[in-house]
């Protein structure tokens, strides 16, 4: 990883180290953020006070790729309940090509929470985003993105089976040539508690690529489990299917909530 990369993370991990835990009952282990632990997303944000940080290992085989059968993404991400329904992000992704140049980004977005959720009521949230600056060898476009959220109880209280919904719309500021500027896709994600700490997690995604005509489909399915002291772990694998899907994806996550104020 960048030198630079690796000094900030240290920095972060000794300032997250001297905040405070979580003293209230702890993370949701049905609570779903970008690849963390699948594509699909809830539309349930933070809660107010809450610093959240995250970091996903994303390994995807796709042997339709030029750039290699083989990546691995890196993306830790800073997530802050800032007020009643507002959540705010900052994430720095690093992707390590197997041919090809690496590179990361930073990228800055937001939420707002409308609803929220009751047995007959789902959730309903907006999210998005900006892809700032890239950092490393590689070059990427920036890119804005926006993001409409949906999540509704399949019973009578938060701990029953969910159905999460996104639709999503990415546009890029500079798109290489032979590319699309504007690409769309969604997910339905479904999760159920199995206990009061583990959950079962799964999704179906479609998404259009900037390279014209292109699309890629998966199914996702994996397990979210809260050890305890704001700790939670995560690990989904998904299969790809139809036209020109990578072949297989892991997603491995950690991540730990402080009480910031």
């Amino acid at each position: 990883m960048n030198p630079l990369t690796t000094a900030a993370l240290g920095a972060l991990a000794i300032g997250l180290a001297a905040a405070p835990a979580l003293a209230q009952e702890g993370p949701d282990p049905q609570s779903l953020a970008s690849f963390a632990p699948m594509e699909t997303q809830d539309a349930l944000v933070v809660p107010t006070g809450t610093l959240e940080f995250q970091n996903y290992a994303y390994y995807q085989d796709n042997p339709n790729s030029k750039s290699g059968p083989s990546i691995l993404e890196l993306s830790p991400t800073i997530k802050i309940g800032a007020f009643h329904h507002v959540q705010l992000d900052v994430t720095a992704p690093y992707t390590i090509y197997g041919h090809g140049t690496n590179g990361g980004t930073f990228g800055f977005d937001g939420y707002y929470q409308f609803t929220d959720p009751t047995p007959t009521m789902p959730a309903l949230a907006v999210q998005a985003g900006y892809t700032a600056t890239s950092y490393g060898p590689g070059q990427t476009s920036k890119s804005y993105f926006g993001r409409a959220l949906f999540t509704q109880w399949l019973g009578p209280d938060s701990h029953a089976p969910r159905l999460d919904l996104n639709i999503n719309w990415t546009h890029y500021a500079d798109p290489p040539p032979g590319t699309r500027s504007d690409v769309f896709g969604f997910g339905i994600g479904y999760t159920r508690r199995l206990n009061d700490k583990l959950a079962f997690v799964s999704d179906i995604v479609h998404d259009y690529l900037p390279t014209n005509y292109q699309a890629e489909n998966f199914v996702d399915a994996g397990f979210r489990y809260v050890i305890g002291g704001g700790w939670v772990v995560s690990e989904v694998v998904g299969a790809g299917f139809a036209q020109n899907s990578p072949a297989f994806r892991s997603i491995f996550v950690f991540q730990k909530d402080f009480q910031a104020f």
